[in-house]
């Protein structure tokens, strides 16, 4: 759980304790009303929240960004800030790296960063070798007819 998600949750359950205190009730939803009352719709409450961050086209219930995409983002931000698979697929509750893979995906941003990646790599390689003494030779042909 990330820190600002710690925090929100954290929050939350003070909530829930607050209202438990003061209306004597036992099971008050995390996210709740200020009188203990469930939010209600979460598909409508998802699309309100979806068109105040900004969001494109979630006007209705059937349009816009879905919760799941989330999932998907989650999993390509955990693998691109360098967390193991198998614990970004712990994280995420993918019991498989098959089920994993399909929602880790890629995009422009990851093949130009591979590639930013593979030139700093042969950079290095390059200057490594010019620091080495001595030569490089060119290894001898051998003739093909000889056994």
């Amino acid at each position: 759980m990330t820190t600002e998600l710690r925090k929100i949750v954290q929050k939350q359950l003070a909530s829930v304790k607050r209202v438990q205190k003061k209306q004597a009730k036992t099971n008050v939803p995390l996210f709740h009303r200020p009188s203990g009352r469930a939010i209600g719709s979460f598909r409508k409450r998802w699309v309100k929240a979806c068109s105040a961050a900004g969001y494109p086209g979630a006007t209705d219930t059937r349009a816009g960004v879905l919760l799941h995409d989330f999932r998907r983002s989650a999993a390509r931000n955990i693998t691109r800030s360098g967390t193991p698979e198998q614990i970004a697929m712990q994280l995420l509750g993918h019991r498989t790296a098959s089920t994993f893979r399909r929602y880790r995906i890629t995009d422009e941003s990851d093949l130009r960063t591979a590639a930013e990646r593979l030139d700093t790599f042969f950079a290095e390689q390059k200057e490594a070798a010019k620091a080495l003494p001595g030569r490089v030779r060119q290894f001898e042909r051998r003739n093909a007819k000889a056994g």
